[in-house]
C-alpha cells in the first residue's frame, strides 16, 4: 500500500508526499517538517514494512513522545503526540492517508498569571458524610432491577427478527442504525421490526450504504460486495507533451496526473511527434493507491548533411522544400528520394535510408547541366529518327539531348531521302525542328502475257501492262487486267537507283491456263522452277585462309546424283496464307514485313515442313514429311513431294550452278564490300534499327523487300543472298574436314536440335555473313528467316 502523507502547519499551509519521500526530516529551515525557531535536524520519521516510527537525532533538544522523553526509536500509531521544544506534532491515520499536523504550545491562547499563586491560611472545607443505605434495601432494589432487565430481554428476543449480513470483503467498520439498537447473537443481528440503514467502511473500497426493512417473523439474509476504489495513475515522459493512450483510448498529454483507473490489466502507449512510440503492459492495483510511470522516449530521427556542386540547390522531398545546399536537416527514420533542384541543371535524385539516431554526412553531389529538348516533326510524318546513330522512335517525337554538345539527328522514311540535322543547344533550351523529306523514285519494268493487258497503279490506269514506269519509292498497289482473265494483284516497292521487273502471266477465267503458268497449287513465288540434272561432284566449305571463315565451314566432298528442281524465288506471305490464313510476319520498329509479296518469316522449321506437305497434297504429290510427337521428320527414302532443299543442293545452286568457277561472294570477284547494288543487306537505310550496317551501301530496304526485287544469280535464282536467310533440310552438325571420301546426295543427320540456316539476310553486313559458304543454325523462328521449295523430279 502506497499511502499519501498530508502535512499541515499551524498557518493552514498543506503539502502532500508519498512513501518515496520518507524518511521525513524534522528540524529547522529546509526540513520537510520545519519547526519555528529551530535549526538543524532534530528527528526523523521513517517506515519499516509499512509501519511508521520516530527516531531522535543527536541533539541537546529533547524529543517527547506521548509525554515520554525518547532516547531511541519508537513506533507511531494514530493519535500519537510528539513535542519538540514549543512545537507539537500530531500523527493521525485515516485509511490510505496519514495527516501530520504541526502546532505550537502557545497556539491555545491560555497563559498563567505572571505573579505567583497566593498563600492561603484557611484550611480546606470538610464535607459532612452521607448516611449509608441499609443493606436490606440495597438487595431488594437489586433484585427488582435484575427482574426488569430479564423481562425486557425476554420481550426483545420474542419480538426481534434475526438478520444475517455478509459483506465482501469484511469491513473494518460496520454501523447499523435504526429505531432501536440491535443485539448480536451467534453471528447474527437481532433487530426489532422497522427500517434500518447499514454503513460499511473498508480502506481501499468505496463506502457501502444500504437500507433494509425488517418485518416481524421474517428472517433476513443479505450479501453485498464493496466496490474497490480505482487506482490513481501519474504518467510522466521525457520529453513532456506525449499523448497517452490506455488500451488505445486517448487519456491526455504528459505530465498526466491523478488518472483514475479500475484495478486490472492495461496496455499503455505513448506517442509524440519525431519520437518512436513507447508501449508497455500496466497492472493497476486499485484500492485508491497511487502509481507513477516515467518513460524516456526514443528519438525517431537523425541529422543528414547534404551539399552540392554548385551550391544553393533546393532540397526537395515530395514537393516540399527542406532548405538549400549546403544544409543539415533532420529527417524521420524511413526511406527517402530526396531531389536537388537548381535552374539550368538536371535534378539529382538521392535515395536515402535514415535510421533513428544515426546521423549521415553525404558526399557532395555534382549536378549535371540540364538537357535541351527537341520537338521533332517531319513531313510526311512517321519517319524513323536516330540521334547520333541510335534509334529513338518515329516522328512526331520529343527528344532530350545533352546540352552544350553537338548532335546529329537523322530522319529516314521508306520512299524518301534521309535527312540529317546538326544541333548544339544551351541548357534547358527547347527547339522546334521541322524536317521536310524529299521523295525518291525507282524504275519498274512491267511485262504481261497476254501483252495487251492493262496496268493500274494505286487504282489509276497507267496504260499497257508491258511498259516502263518511274514511281516513288513507296509501296504501290498494282493490278493487271484483261477481259476473260483473272486480275493479277500485287504490291511493288521501287528501289532508288535499282530497276525492278514484274513479269505476270494471267490465268483465264474459264479454268484454262494461260501460256506456261505453273501447276495449280505451286506458290507464285516459285513462279519458275530451275531443274538440276545430276551435276556431279564438288567441294563444300571454305579454305582456312579465306577471310571471315568460321570453324564450322570445313571442306568436304559431296556428289549430287539424283535430279531435283528448286524454286527461283522464296515463299511469300501470300503463298503461306493460302495454307494458314492468319499468319503475321510482323514488323520491325514500324517497318512492316507483312506484305503479300514479301518473304514469309517468323515461322518454325516444322511449320515450313507442314506447308510443304500441304502443297504436295494440292498438286497430288506424295508428302515428303511425317509428323511424330509434334515434330516433322523427312520420310526416308525421300519422295518426290515438295521439301526444303538440302544444304548440299543449296550450296551448289548458290556457288557453282551457272558459274565458271566456285564463287566466294554473291557478286563477281573476291573483294569485300560489294561495289554495286547486289541484294538486300544491312544498308544505310537500316541504321536506325541495326547496330552494324554497310557504309556507303543503300539498297532502299530497311527490312525485307518483295521477293525478286534484285537481279538473280547466274543460275537464275532470286535472293539467294540478302533479303532473308533460308531454312534448309539438314539438322546442324560440324563436319570434320580434309576427308577424301565423297558423300552422295547427303541429307544430314537424322536427328538433332537445330537445323542449318544458309544465306544472308537484311540484318547482315559483315564479311563473315555475306560469304556464300557462311553456315548458321537455329531452332526458333526469326524475323529474317524464310525458305524456298525444292523436290526430287524422280
Amino acid at each position: 500500500m502506497n499511502r499519501v502523507t498530508l502535512i499541515k502547519n499551524g498557518e493552514g499551509a498543506r503539502q502532500e508526499c508519498d512513501e518515496s519521500a520518507y524518511p521525513l526530516a524534522i528540524g529547522g529551515e529546509g526540513s520537510l517538517l520545519a519547526l519555528p525557531g529551530q535549526a538543524g535536524t532534530l528527528a526523523h520519521i521513517g517506515l519499516d514494512r509499512g509501519h511508521a516510527f520516530i527516531q531522535p537525532a543527536a541533539s541537546e533538544i529533547p524529543v517527547w513522545h506521548n509525554n515520554q522523553r525518547l532516547a531511541e526509536s519508537a513506533w507511531l500509531k494514530s493519535g500519537d503526540r510528539v513535542q519538540i521544544g514549543d512545537s507539537i506534532i500530531l500523527w493521525q491515520v485515516e485509511g490510505d492517508r496519514v495527516i501530520v499536523s504541526l502546532s505550537s504550545t502557545e497556539a491555545n491562547g491560555v497563559t498563567p498569571p505572571t505573579t505567583p499563586p497566593p498563600l492561603s491560611t484557611q484550611a480546606p472545607p470538610v464535607l459532612s458524610p452521607v448516611p449509608a443505605m441499609p443493606r436490606r434495601h440495597i438487595l431488594k432494589w437489586s433484585l427488582f432491577t435484575l427482574f426488569g432487565v430479564l423481562v425486557i430481554l425476554a420481550a426483545f428476543v420474542l419480538l426481534a427478527t434475526p438478520v444475517t449480513l455478509e459483506i465482501e470483503p469484511e469491513p473494518e467498520s460496520l454501523v447499523l442504525e435504526g429505531p432501536l439498537p440491535g443485539f448480536e447473537l451467534a453471528g447474527r443481528s437481532l433487530l426489532l421490526p422497522g427500517s434500518y440503514s447499514v454503513t460499511a467502511r473498508q480502506a481501499g473500497y468505496r463506502e457501502l450504504r444500504k437500507s433494509i426493512d425488517v418485518s416481524f417473523g421474517q428472517p433476513l439474509s443479505l450479501a453485498w460486495s464493496m466496490e474497490k476504489l480505482p487506482g490513481i495513475l501519474t504518467v510522466l515522459s521525457v520529453p513532456a507533451g506525449a499523448e497517452v493512450f490506455v488500451d488505445d483510448e486517448p487519456a491526455g498529454p504528459t505530465p498526466l496526473r491523478n488518472l483514475e483507473l479500475p484495478s486490472g490489466q492495461y496496455r499503455l502507449r505513448l506517442t509524440a511527434d519525431r519520437y518512436r512510440p513507447a508501449e508497455l503492459p500496466l497492472e493497476v492495483t486499485g484500492l485508491g493507491r497511487h502509481q507513477q510511470i516515467e518513460l524516456q522516449l526514443e528519438a525517431d530521427w537523425a541529422r543528414v548533411s547534404l551539399s552540392s556542386i554548385p551550391s544553393d540547390a533546393q532540397i526537395m522531398n515530395q514537393g516540399e522544400s527542406l532548405g538549400q545546399t549546403p544544409a543539415t536537416i533532420e529527417l524521420l527514420s524511413g526511406e527517402y528520394q530526396l531531389e536537388l533542384v537548381k535552374e539550368g541543371y538536371k535534378t539529382a535524385v538521392i535515395p536515402l535510408m535514415v535510421e533513428a539516431g544515426k546521423d549521415l554526412a553525404l558526399d557532395p553531389v555534382t549536378l549535371s547541366v540540364a538537357d535541351a529538348v527537341v520537338n521533332l516533326t517531319s513531313r510526311p510524318s512517321g519517319g524513323t529518327v536516330t540521334l547520333d546513330g541510335s534509334f529513338k522512335g518515329v516522328t512526331p517525337l520529343k527528344l532530350q539531348v545533352t546540352s552544350r554538345a553537338e548532335h546529329r539527328i537523322g530522319v529516314a522514311l521508306a520512299g524518301y531521302k534521309s535527312a540529317q540535322r546538326k544541333i548544339n543547344l544551351a541548357p534547358a533550351e527547347t527547339l522546334d525542328l521541322k524536317v521536310t523529306l524529299k521523295p525518291e523514285y525507282g524504275v519498274v519494268f512491267f511485262s504481261s502475257q497476254p501483252a495487251d493487258a492493262r496496268l493500274f497503279v494505286d487504282g489509276k490506269p497507267r496504260g499497257s501492262a508491258t511498259s516502263r514506269l518511274t514511281l516513288s519509292a513507296i509501296p504501290h498497289r498494282i493490278e493487271i487486267r484483261k477481259s476473260g482473265y483473272q486480275t493479277h494483284k500485287a504490291t511493288v516497292t521501287p528501289s532508288p537507283g535499282v530497276s525492278r521487273t514484274l513479269e505476270v502471266v494471267l490465268q483465264a477465267k474459264n479454268g484454262g491456263q494461260a501460256l506456261s503458268a505453273p501447276p495449280a497449287g505451286r506458290p507464285r513465288s516459285a513462279g519458275i522452277w530451275k531443274k538440276v540434272n545430276a551435276p556431279g561432284s564438288f567441294t563444300m566449305g571454305a579454305s582456312r585462309r579465306e577471310p571471315g571463315r568460321r570453324a564450322n565451314e570445313n571442306r568436304r566432298k559431296v556428289g549430287l546424283k539424283r535430279p531435283f528442281e528448286i524454286a527461283t524465288r522464296e515463299v511469300t506471305n501470300g503463298d503461306f496464307r493460302r495454307f494458314r490464313g492468319n499468319h503475321n510476319s510482323g514488323s520491325v520498329q514500324g517497318s512492316s514485313q507483312n506484305g503479300d509479296d514479301q518473304p514469309v518469316v517468323n515461322i518454325s522449321w516444322d511449320d515450313a515442313a507442314r506447308y510443304l506437305n500441304w502443297l504436295s497434297q494440292q498438286d497430288g504429290l506424295p508428302v515428303a514429311y511425317r509428323e511424330s510427337n509434334g515434330k516433322m521428320q523427312l520420310v526416308r527414302p525421300v519422295t518426290t513431294g515438295y521439301r526444303l532443299p538440302t544444304e548440299a543442293e543449296w550450296a551448289y545452286v548458290a556457288r557453282f550452278a551457272g558459274r565458271s568457277k566456285k564463287a566466294r561472294y554473291p557478286w563477281a570477284g573476291d573483294r569485300f564490300p560489294p561495289t554495286g547494288i547486289q541484294g538486300n543487306y544491312a544498308d544505310s537505310s537500316a541504321r536506325a534499327i541495326l547496330p552494324v550496317t554497310l557504309d556507303d551501301y543503300r539498297d532502299g530496304h530497311a527490312v525485307s523487300a518483295q521477293v525478286g526485287s534484285f537481279a538473280p544469280n547466274p543460275f537464275g535464282l532470286y535472293d539467294m543472298d540478302g533479303n532473308v536467310a533460308e531454312w534448309v533440310q539438314d539438322y546442324y552438325s560440324v563436319y570434320p574436314g580434309g576427308g577424301a571420301d565423297e558423300t552422295v546426295d547427303p541429307l544430314g543427320p537424322e536427328s538433332g536440335r537445330h537445323h542449318v540456316v544458309r544465306g544472308s539476310g537484311w540484318r547482315d553486313a559483315s564479311i563473315t555473313e555475306l560469304r556464300l559458304s557462311y553456315r548458321d543454325y537455329s531452332e526458333r523462328p526469326r524475323d529474317d528467316l524464310g525458305f524456298r521449295v525444292a523436290r526430287y523430279t524422280r
